[in-house]
């Protein structure tokens, strides 16, 4: 074993730092939640800002760490009103300091990765990292491809190439999440401050949402890039609860339904994201599987 650890920290590559300053687009896949999203995203680690579009930039998110005292999140979509349809709005929300705005990564923090091997992925020779943590019930593992260009001082830079993450629910015994981001054109050039600049022609307003799922769809690749922030759900989840006035037997059934309503939120998220002319929202059945709303559906239709 000793031979290995010293074999692996002489030869293995270690894990992927990525650039301070970088670009790059991708594909967000939730496989649990049957979803295919793009992005493109440029980060700023050192002014601690960043801004991700998604589906070619139906939705454009800014987090701008030092605006204001504690950050601000912007939004701009299409919004379409009683008196204009589709227009085009900033929305705002400020961070406060129970709950500061940060800038987003779109990669994972990987310094608790460990190099597990090399292999072939979408056709790039890549080295393969994997970080693995249990929380309460629940297992987690994340997985990092990168490959390698070799720079002019003979050092190899990391392009990121997938970000994957498995979760299985040890009480169970099955996979809760799965899901994945492929990234190409990724970029370490300068950021043009354009890239930051609102041309919305009008200033930005408030809002109006109740609770704290605002945060999620000012921000929401907050909950897919490691280290996650996924504390929204179980607020969203109690709220629902509280709503519908839904009850559980045992904390193990909350936490199997809490699971389910994950999967529901975020295709209800990504499906409003993609603005296809309507929008989905949070019913009485958004902890229920897709084959329990069926049986619902067909049983009510023979009665």
């Amino acid at each position: 074993m000793l031979i290995s650890d010293w074999f692996c920290k002489t030869l293995c590559s270690p894990p992927p730092q990525w650039d301070p300053v970088h670009s790059v687009k991708g594909v967000l896949y939730t496989l649990s939640a049957e979803i295919e999203e793009p992005f493109e995203a440029w980060i700023d680690e050192l002014r601690k800002q960043s801004r991700i579009d998604y589906y070619d930039g139906t939705v454009k998110t800014y987090q701008l760490s030092q605006s204001r005292v504690h950050g601000t999140s912007l939004k701009v979509v299409a919004v379409t009103t009683d008196q204009e349809p589709n227009r085009i709005t900033c929305l705002q929300v400020n961070g406060t300091e129970h709950r500061q705005i940060k800038y987003q990564p779109i990669l994972p923090d990987c310094k608790e990765f460990q190099f597990r091997n090399s292999e072939e992925l979408l056709g790039w020779k890549c080295d393969k990292f994997v970080y693995e943590e249990i929380i309460d019930r629940n297992s987690q593992k994340y997985t990092m491809w990168v490959r390698y260009v070799e720079m002019p001082d003979s050092t190899r830079k990391p392009i990121p190439i997938r970000f994957e993450v498995l979760g299985w629910d040890n009480l169970i015994g099955a996979h809760y999440d799965h899901y994945h981001l492929d990234y190409n054109n990724y970029s370490s050039d300068e950021i043009p401050d354009a890239i930051y600049t609102l041309n919305t022609g009008k200033s930005c307003v408030g809002f109006p949402g109740p609770g704290v799922e605002h945060y999620a769809i000012f921000n929401p690749m907050n909950e897919f890039v490691h280290p996650v922030d996924s504390s929204h759900i179980y607020l969203e989840h109690k709220r629902f609860m509280n709503i519908h006035g839904v009850a559980y037997a045992t904390t193990d059934e909350r936490m199997t339904r809490q699971n389910v309503f994950m999967q529901n939120l975020r295709y209800i998220h990504s499906k409003n994201r993609e603005h296809l002319g309507f929008s989905l929202t949070v019913n009485a059945l958004a902890d229920r599987t897709q084959d329990e709303i069926e049986s619902i559906f067909k049983k009510n239709y023979y009665i």
